[in-house]
């Protein structure tokens, strides 16, 4: 493999080739050095997962449409679509100028043009986050004071005084507007930043470390002059799940269905509210359900029913309801046929909500009817022990 950096010698574009599935195999980008605005030029390859050493890509992609100009040059030819602003941005903020860095960014190293290889390589993306040496966490460039935030935490000096309240509160809000970033509400990210082994944060060209990173929003929680920092905020929200994600109860796929529509998280594409969770949701662990990115969002909606109804206990109109909710929040409407066919998709095996709980009523009235005769057994015993068998007793004693 030739890993030097090649200039583009004609308008081809970049083709990409087919993984293999056994073993599996993904690409790993390697960012060549570079300085200043230096074309980004990169090489992809293929390479076993199960061997496979790189940093994995957290980041926001951005509306479609905000493109920058220039191309990236992979294996010394253009590729074919341009890339996002806020992608450029952070490969340029990243690369360094003397040494390659060996990556894994979803934007590259899939082929977003192939939805059958879309959707196997994003259900091996909670594997790939997990597997990662180091998750990079991209916020974006400079915006709200975000240089005092991000070296408040690298110095760990959040909880020194500053001169005057006016710079107390600067820092204050520059922390806050850091922790409120879009990243923190993007769907991909519970994923990503729930499996990571190890995480830096970078924003503009500050990086902080993992550790300082989750003091500083512990303390911003705990301290009584950051009362806008609350248990809600989304930063925090993400580390506090992160501190549960081996509980297996906690980590459901109705659940995360649950906080991302009751915290408004966000998606590009309205199908990814499904498959960029099945990494996280324990009982999507055994294949339950595939991604497809063939399918339509309307697919997507209708694979989580089956699911749903064998994991949650909810009776026929909770059952609605529910699927009300998130059919609005998949851009759905969710008139009669879609409602019909969503609970048809429960299957043979689900027992009504309101049946199951007759069936749970009847079971524990024979419990309760079993217990008290046990209990009238037990007294009727004690009587004939205590009355019974001494006046038999006297009885034949006298006779």
């Amino acid at each position: 493999m030739d890993n030097e950096p090649h200039h583009p010698e004609s308008t081809e574009s970049y083709t990409y080739q087919p993984l293999k599935s056994a073993p599996a195999e993904i690409r790993v980008l390697i960012l060549h050095a570079g300085s200043g605005n230096d074309p980004i030029q990169c090489t992809l390859f293929h390479v076993e997962f199960a061997g496979a050493d790189y940093q994995a890509m957290s980041y926001v992609w951005g509306p479609p449409s905000d493109v920058a100009d220039e191309k990236v040059i992979i294996n010394g030819l253009l590729h074919s679509k341009p890339l996002q602003r806020n992608l450029r941005q952070r490969l340029l903020e990243i690369r360094d100028e003397s040494h390659d860095i060996l990556l894994w960014i979803d934007a590259l190293c899939i082929n977003q043009e192939d939805p059958k290889e879309k959707g196997h390589q994003v259900a091996m993306m909670g594997d790939i986050f997990k597997k990662a040496g180091n998750v990079i966490v991209w916020l974006g460039p400079a915006a709200d004071n975000s240089h005092l935030a991000m070296e408040m935490i690298a110095n760990r000096t959040w909880a020194t005084r500053s001169s005057t309240e006016s710079e107390r509160d600067c820092e204050r809000n520059a922390l806050l507007a850091l922790t409120r970033r879009p990243y923190w509400r993007r769907v991909w990210v519970i994923q990503e930043f729930q499996l990571a082994r190890r995480y830096e944060v970078k924003c503009d060209s500050h990086v902080v470390g993992q550790q300082n990173f989750e003091d500083c929003l512990i303390w911003a929680h705990d301290a009584p002059e950051c009362h806008d920092f609350t248990s809600l905020n989304p930063a925090y929200q993400h580390q506090f799940r992160r501190e549960l994600s081996t509980v297996p109860q906690l980590n459901t796929l109705w659940r995360w269905i649950m906080t991302c529509i009751s915290c408004r998280f966000e998606a590009s594409d309205e199908r990814d509210y499904v498959y960029a969770l099945i990494g996280v949701s324990h009982d999507c662990r055994n294949g339950e359900i595939a991604s497809d990115y063939g399918g339509t969002t309307r697919d997507a909606f209708l694979k989580t029913a089956p699911l749903l109804a064998t994991q949650r206990r909810m009776t026929r109109r909770d059952f609605v309801q529910w699927g009300g909710w998130f059919a609005e929040k998949l851009g759905l409407v969710f008139d009669d046929d879609l409602q019909r066919e969503f609970l048809d998709r429960r299957g043979p095996g689900f027992d009504d909500g309101a049946l199951r709980e007759i069936i749970e009523h009847c079971q524990q009235t024979t419990k309760s009817y079993i217990s008290s005769c046990l209990l009238l057994g037990s007294i009727f015993f004690l009587l004939f022990s205590f009355f019974y068998l001494p006046y038999r007793a006297s009885v034949e004693t006298g006779q």
